[in-house]
């Protein structure tokens, strides 16, 4: 039986949280058609939650002691337009 924050969890599963890896420059766009130009340049304004996460073990310390698995039970990757972890 697991707990988590003292409640029971009777026929539940733990939440997982995919960190999303890509390769430099080479992030997931979603456009519709004839709004391409639009979603190229918000997705280079925009950082990856997975850009995010390198720039997090950057400037905190702590981070660097945990995995990636770990981070989204220490931070929370608040809203998407500001894609940070606090």
């Amino acid at each position: 039986m697991c707990r988590l924050v003292g409640s029971h969890m009777h026929d539940r599963f733990h939440a997982v949280m995919r960190l999303p890896v890509h390769l430099p420059n080479q992030k997931r766009v979603k456009f519709k058609d004839g709004h391409e130009e639009e979603a190229l340049e918000a997705a280079r304004s925009r950082q990856t939650m997975f850009e995010s996460w390198f720039q997090l073990n950057q400037k905190d310390p702590d981070a660097q002691t945990l995995f990636n698995t770990d981070i989204p039970y220490n931070y929370v990757h608040y809203h998407i337009e500001a894609a940070s972890w606090i």
